[in-house]
């Protein structure tokens, strides 16, 4: 039985500081039970390409660019009093969901509350030790050089069926879905600094896939396959009533401006300009027409380094959703949308009657009044503030 509360606590703000491969973005956002408002948003682009890299994690760059999203915020005074919530580029913050099979030996007994403790403890291992693995073969990253930071079921089932709970149930097969979110313990040294430097009440490290999953379980009935197109990697999520599976690529926008400097012998700061042009439609016919046909063959690169981690997956989901949602600053490039509309999926069991839509605010269960226009590349920075943390301090 739930009682009601006899006064409503004072709504308390909080901070989102997300750190990608080509920018620093702020919001500040207060949490509500319907829709989230945010407050501020400030962004700050990272001149230098290839700065979030294991060989080469730029501190000075990073804290400047950092302390201009802080006063862009007008927070300044008052940062060491909001809990800050932290993103980072997937270069630096991993994100795995394993599947752990369990067989009880005596199935007929129900699950008590020891067994349920032993058998969580023993999925949870296993998830860990399997994401050690495949990264070690996928990345190359020695177990000893990984730090996991977080380890969640989201998914439990018996004989088949999904239980909210295994206590209390009978049955010989179990099956887990789990969530592991992890890093290179070199890189994940930012982390203190940050706090140190700027004296932050609390900082609380998250994935935007934690974002996604709490969004995907609300009341609103959303599946499709999301791409979060960033700088240097894309990342795929697949949603039907919560979440399926996660993949990601290392190739995504800065591959398109790489081959705008090359193709047109600009720099970086030029061909980037060229590329966000070219997505607001801001170019002369012969220059858009140019510089599509310089991206068409990379695209085509990208599409198929997608598709080949759909077909990873197809051996497991069958049928695939057809629904793909963009988001991030590499899905506004019109050759992405493009390519997943006219390329062949004929060989994966996905209908060819595909849809491809952006992952817009409207879709998201939040307001904002910030009194800015928020961009595509702020999403996965707005997914963190869905998280579960945010939401238990309502």
């Amino acid at each position: 039985m739930k009682f009601l509360k006899l006064s409503k606590p004072k709504e308390e703000e909080f901070l989102v500081l997300d750190f990608g491969s080509g920018s620093i973005k702020g919001l500040i956002f207060e949490p509500r039970a319907k829709k989230n408002i945010i407050k501020k948003f400030s962004i700050q682009d990272i001149e230098k390409f290839g700065v979030f890299t294991a060989a080469n994690f730029e501190w000075e760059v990073i804290k400047e660019a950092a302390k201009k999203v802080i006063e862009g915020l007008e927070i300044e005074k008052q940062v060491s009093e909001i809990p800050a919530l932290v993103g980072f580029s997937p270069k630096i913050l991993k994100g795995k969901i394993i599947e752990v099979p369990f067989k009880r030996e005596n199935p007929e007994p129900k699950i008590a509350r020891d067994e349920e403790q032993k058998i969580h403890h023993y999925v949870l291992e296993r998830a860990e030790k399997q994401v050690s693995q495949e990264s070690l073969k996928e990345f190359g990253i020695i177990p000893q050089d990984l730090q996991t930071l977080k380890k969640e079921i989201l998914e439990k089932k018996i004989s088949d069926y999904k239980v909210p709970s295994i206590l209390g149930h009978k049955g010989e097969n179990l099956d887990f879905k789990i969530l592991i979110i992890f890093g290179l313990r070199d890189n994940l040294k930012i982390v203190p600094q940050l706090k140190s430097f700027f004296g932050f009440k609390e900082i609380n490290l998250f994935h935007e896939i934690e974002g996604l999953v709490s969004f995907s379980s609300g009341d609103k009935d959303i599946s499709g396959i999301f791409l979060d197109i960033g700088a240097e990697t894309t990342q795929i999520f697949s949603v039907k009533k919560g979440m399926e599976w996660m993949e990601e690529f290392p190739m995504a926008g800065n591959a398109f401006t790489r081959e705008i400097c090359q193709g047109l012998g600009s720099s970086e700061r030029e061909g980037e300009n060229l590329k966000r042009r070219l997505s607001k439609n801001q170019l002369s016919p012969g220059t858009r027409e140019r510089i599509e046909n310089l991206i068409s063959e990379t695209s085509k690169i990208w599409f198929s380094q997608m598709k080949e981690k759909l077909k990873k997956k197809a051996k497991i989901y069958s049928p695939l959703l057809s629904v793909f949602y963009l988001f991030g600053g590499g899905s506004c490039l019109p050759a992405i949308k493009k390519v997943l509309e006219e390329e062949n999926f004929k060989d994966l069991p996905i209908s060819q009657n595909i849809k491809v839509r952006f992952l817009n605010l409207e879709d998201l269960p939040l307001e904002a009044r910030t009194g800015v226009p928020l961009p595509a590349r702020t999403i996965p920075s707005i997914l963190l503030s869905f998280c579960e943390y945010a939401k238990k301090n309502l």
